[in-house]
Parts: C-alpha cells; structure tokens; sequence
C-alpha cells in the first residue's frame, strides 16, 4: 500500500482502508477509490466492513443484524471478521 501513498492517499485513507477489509489489498484499492469520490466508506460492498458491521458483529443478539452482516459479507466472513479483530486489537 506504499503505493496508493505515493499516489497521494493519506496515511489515514489507507490504514481506514486496510482495516475495514482486514488487510485485503485488492479490495483496499477499491475502498481508497470510493474514498476518494464520496469521503465514506461504500457501506453495500462485500467485504467492506464499516463501524456499524463491526458494531453489529461484536455486540449484537439481533438475529436480524446477524442476517444482515451475512447477507452483506458472506456467512464464512463473519468468522474471518471475528479472527482479524481479536487479531488486530489484541494487546
């Protein structure tokens, strides 16, 4: 991702990117894009996980939220998510 910080993505546009798709470069790159047009997260991409999908993940008993995180990512990325934030916030 050292590119997309030559290409003038700031450090913050990138570790958000990276993050939000647990370190998927490709996907990343796609992210950065839509960063750059609407300054937000896309909120409908597949594996574009934004601070309410984590919220939800993390938290919710709602089996309607659940749904909707498996609708959203696949039910196989809910427990890639889990693994890449213990992962990520481990201490």
């Amino acid at each position: 991702m050292d590119g997309a910080i030559a290409l003038g993505y700031s450090d913050d546009a990138v570790s958000l990117a990276l993050k939000c798709t647990g370190f998927d470069y490709a996907l990343a790159a796609r992210v950065l894009e839509a960063l750059k047009d609407t300054n937000r997260l896309p909120r409908e991409m597949r594996g574009c996980w934004t601070e309410e999908d984590d919220a939800d993940l993390d938290r919710s008993v709602d089996a309607r939220r659940i749904r909707r995180l498996e609708d959203k990512h696949g039910k196989e990325a809910l427990e890639r998510r889990w693994a890449f934030l213990r992962e990520f916030f481990k201490k």
